[in-house]
Parts: structure tokens; C-alpha cells; sequence
């Protein structure tokens, strides 16, 4: 199994850090024991990704600069089906995709952002910094001494 996870990794070519799932089909987990990844499918409102160098070099081949379409558009549909047909036609899609769909996508399932949803935000858990709390404001001490 761990081979199988090993090769897995290396042919990824994006992997979701942290996005939310749009598609209506559940992600299939990637059945490698202890691996938390699953296939991606259409997500939007990615906060973070990362793309290997290979991903890389297939986006940077599909002249995606001539077809311009929003990041969470443009993401998914290298790795998944896109709802509108018309993005999915695309060269600059075609051209990333591969002539077999190759590109490959992985994310971490919905239980990242569900930890996050239900602990809540990590700066909540660090100590105080100045301004955090707000500030406490004291009377000056000349007014005092004017009354």
C-alpha cells in the first residue's frame, strides 16, 4: 500500500489544501491505508492549493493566457467535469487535461474544513497579541485632578 500512496503522490498534479467541495458527487477516498486524500472533484472557494511541477508544466503548456476564466472555475475543471459544457471545450482546459483527462487532482475531503468549522479559527487558539482582545481604556488622571 505504501507504494501505491507513493505513486499516487507523484502523479498528482494539484492537491486542495483547504477548498470547499461544489460537486454533487461525493470524492472517492483514496483506499491507501492511513491516507486521509481523496480523488477532487469540482470545488470552489480554494483557499489554498498546491501544484506540483508537473501540473505546472501541463498548465503552463495550455497557453491558458489566451482563455482566461476565473481561478474556481479554471481548477476544477482541469481534474473534473465542469457543469458548462462550453468551459469544458475550452483548448487551454483540453490542452491540460490530456487526451485521456490525466490531470490529477486530490484533496482532503470535507473533515479539514470541518475541524476548522467546529474549533474555529486558528488565531483563536494563540495566545493574545497586542490588539487582540481590544484595549482597555483608563480615565486620564488629569481630568481627574480638574474635577
Amino acid at each position: 500500500w505504501e507504494m501505491v500512496y507513493a505513486v499516487a503522490v507523484m502523479l498528482l498534479d494539484l492537491i486542495y489544501i483547504r477548498a470547499s467541495l461544489y460537486s454533487k458527487t461525493a470524492e472517492e477516498k483514496l483506499e491507501v491505508p492511513g491516507s486521509s486524500l481523496y480523488l477532487a472533484r469540482h470545488r470552489k472557494v480554494t483557499d489554498a492549493y498546491c501544484l506540483s511541477r508537473r501540473g505546472i508544466a501541463k498548465i503552463e503548456k495550455s497557453n491558458f493566457a489566451k482563455h482566461l476564466i476565473a481561478f474556481d472555475e479554471f481548477l476544477p475543471s482541469l481534474h473534473s467535469e465542469h457543469p458548462r459544457k462550453d468551459v469544458m471545450l475550452l483548448p487551454s482546459i483540453k490542452s491540460a487535461r490530456g487526451p485521456e483527462g490525466t490531470f490529477v487532482g486530490l484533496s482532503f475531503g470535507d473533515e479539514v474544513l470541518s475541524e476548522m468549522a467546529r474549533v474555529g479559527s486558528e488565531t483563536n487558539l494563540s495566545p493574545c497579541l497586542l490588539g487582540d482582545h481590544g484595549a482597555e481604556l483608563c480615565e486620564d488622571e488629569d481630568e481627574d485632578d480638574e474635577e
